[in-house]
Formats: C-alpha cells, structure tokens, sequence
C-alpha cells in the first residue's frame, strides 16, 4: 500500500529558501510533507505559520511526513505543541514520519516523543491517523 500524498496530487504551500511544504487532506486526514534544512533564514517562521493554520483544519489525524527533512530548527517546537494541542482537543493524533536521528532527539529531549506517534512508514503513520480518526467519529455518533 502506498500513502495517497505519494500518489495524488500536492498543493504547494511555499517554496522558500532551502525547503519546501506540500499539502494533501482529506476528511479525515491532513498530511504535509515538508523538505529541507528548516533553520535556514525565516524558514521557521513560515513554517511556524503553516503549522498553525493546520491546527485550523476541520481533521482529526495530521501527518508530518519529515522523511525529507535535514534540520529542525527549536523556534519550530512552539507551533508543534500548538498542533498538537489543537488536534488533541478534537480527539486526534499527529504522526511524524521519518524524523532524522538528530530531529527524533530534539523531540525527545523536550518530551515530544511521547505526544507524537514517531515511525519510520508512511504507511503506518496514515493507517494510524485514520483508524484513531474514524473511531473518534464512531464516538461522536
């Protein structure tokens, strides 16, 4: 099984300096893949602003595909939790996918580990997004 955000279409939020944040979301699901050295000059800053206007979307499950990430700069970690808080209130889960040795210990060294759902596949990550989305719905039914 392949992840729909491998296969369908993207939408390109911003291209900026040294990397690059696409966007796919259906009902339930909103992945970003997000590439490059995120602690170049305002990078983190756009990112930041993606991350919160993500914590908006009406999803349940957010994935952070990071398989293409190189550096991660701490100025990220505020809007992290602030996802996390926001998809957490609607009973969702976040899935980070591939963090680096050096961004999994950044998450780990401030305790985000535990917040987070970390795994190497995609396709466990989405599979995991969607099954807490769809029981959070089953509830609310």
């Amino acid at each position: 099984m392949e992840v729909p955000w491998d296969s369908d279409g993207l939408d390109e939020l911003f291209f900026y300096s040294r990397i690059r944040v696409r966007q796919w979301m259906d009902e339930k699901v909103l992945a970003l893949v997000i590439e490059g050295h995120l602690g170049a000059d305002g990078a983190d800053g756009e990112l930041n602003s993606v991350l919160i206007k993500a914590a908006e979307e009406p999803v349940r499950g957010v994935v952070l595909d990071m398989r293409k990430v190189t550096h991660l700069s701490s100025r990220i970690l505020p809007a992290l939790v602030a996802l996390r808080q926001n998809t957490a209130r609607k009973g969702g889960i976040i899935a980070v996918v591939a963090p680096s040795e050096r961004i999994d210990r950044l998450l780990t060294l401030v305790g985000m580990e535990k917040t987070f759902y970390i795994t190497q596949d995609p396709e466990e990550a989405y599979s995991v997004v969607r099954k807490v989305s769809q029981r959070m719905e089953s509830v609310d039914e």
